[in-house]
């Protein structure tokens, strides 16, 4: 069993796309009219063209600034009614509980550790700390455990929410766009695999803006478009989906929509460990366009410690397909 079976069951993944091709054709298919085209979700330009279709979404690519969006797409209210109702999203959920000692030992608990690392480094040591999109409170347990920061979250599903308060952890049932916390500004707002879910990534991040305190930070995790494994596969790339990944950053040019929501970038990783992997599955799976004949060698007639060393090259060089990304509030947006 490999790194990625532990946090994520071939199953679990199968059943995700299956349930996810029927929410598509119940409430995004009947209504395509409400379908929004945007300019790049990062830069603003209005230059971007059309680099390949995937099922029925169409994706395009800034010359600007090397984003991939989804385009047109669902409107908000679409996406909102998605969120809610989708079967997917349910059952994905029900999988973070389900694998949720895999997702600690290998992506949550490393995560922590050098975002406090980083915390530390300027300074920030306690306060008040704000999960957007906490779901059933894992990041938010092992944060209580092994910091000194009062931690709180926020999601919209009242599922996810109803383990996370089992847990004894602050929480509220809310959008980031609803939610209203009074006077109370933080120190720290985190968010992990989300923005690339989001309408709009520059409004989205204009409300954590609102939360955060003046010189406060912002930390989030969001797919690298400039990684190993996405360069490699491409759009055959399985985390390429529509609706839910709609915004495929890159760790050279992220900083641009942070300016553009009154941030300043203070660091950026990639820390990803399934690049590999990932790789291997889609080749076997024959799911994969033809790679060269040294990376198959790699992938498939070396030894593990060779790749394991191959993957921490990609990672600590910026290479990998997940970035981390640490930011300053620097501007008070409207």
């Amino acid at each position: 069993m490999d790194i990625e079976d532990k946090i994520r069951t071939a199953k679990h993944r199968d059943n995700f796309f299956k349930l996810l091709e029927e929410d598509i054709e119940r409430y995004i298919n009947p209504s395509r009219d409400k379908f929004e085209f945007i300019h790049c979700p990062n830069c603003d330009s209005d230059k971007s063209e059309q680099s390949f279709r995937k099922g029925q979404f169409r994706y395009y690519l800034c010359p600007a600034c090397g984003t991939l969006f989804v385009n047109p797409r669902p409107s908000k209210p679409l996406l909102d009614l998605f969120y809610e109702s989708s079967k997917a999203v349910h059952a994905s959920v029900q999988s973070l509980v389900n694998m949720e000692k895999g997702r600690q030992r290998y992506i949550f608990k490393p995560r922590v550790k050098l975002i406090l690392k980083f915390l530390k480094k300027q300074g920030v040591t306690q306060g008040n700390l704000l999960e957007v999109g906490c779901s059933v409170g894992s990041m938010l347990m092992i944060l209580r455990e092994l910091s000194d920061f009062r931690v709180a979250g926020v999601d919209p599903s009242h599922l996810a929410l109803a383990k996370a308060e089992e847990r004894g952890l602050t929480v509220y049932q809310n959008t980031l766009e609803e939610f209203n916390p009074g006077k109370n500004k933080y120190d720290v707002v985190l968010n992990f695999e989300t923005i690339e879910h989001v309408f709009s990534p520059v409004v989205f991040l204009k409300h954590i803006n609102k939360l955060t305190k003046k010189g406060g930070y912002v930390v989030f995790t969001t797919p690298n478009y400039h990684g190993f494994d996405i360069m490699t596969l491409g759009q055959q790339y399985k985390n390429i989906h529509a609706p839910c990944h709609l915004n495929y950053f890159n760790v050279d040019t992220v900083d641009t929509v942070l300016t553009r929501a009154g941030f300043e970038v203070a660091e950026k990783l990639t820390p990803g460990i399934l690049d590999l992997t990932i790789i291997k599955k889609q080749i076997t799976e024959n799911m994969a366009p033809e790679i060269s004949p040294v990376l198959k060698h790699l992938l498939f007639n070396t030894s593990e410690k060779t790749q394991a060393n191959f993957q921490k090259f990609l990672s600590s060089n910026r290479l990998s397909g997940n970035m981390l990304v640490f930011a300053r509030k620097t501007k008070t947006m409207k």
